[in-house]
C-alpha cells in the first residue's frame, strides 16, 4: 500500500521477498499467512517450504548477540 501511494510504477518492478528468521516457531507459524499475502500481489510461483540459501553471495549475518541469521528465499 505503501509503495502505490509513493509511488505506483515502483509495483511494476520486479522484487525478491526475504523472510528472516523464518525458521523460528512464532515466525513459522506466520508462514500460511505470508504465503498467502504474497501470492495475492501477484508472485506467480509461491513455494510451500521456504528455502534455505547459503551460497558465496549470501553469507550468515551475525547479530549484536552473536547469533547467525540465515537468508530464506522466497522463488
Amino acid at each position: 500500500m505503501e509503495l502505490r501511494m509513493y509511488n505506483f510504477e515502483y509495483l511494476e518492478r520486479s522484487y525478491l521477498v526475504v523472510l528472516n528468521k523464518i525458521g523460528l516457531p512464532e515466525a513459522r507459524n506466520r508462514l500460511p499467512s505470508l504465503t498467502e499475502e504474497i501470492s495475492r500481489i501477484g508472485c506467480d510461483e509461491v513455494p510451500s517450504e521456504p528455502k534455505m540459501v547459503l551460497k558465496d553471495a549470501v553469507h550468515s549475518l551475525s547479530t549484536d548477540d552473536g547469533s547467525t541469521d540465515k537468508l530464506c528465499l522466497l522463488r
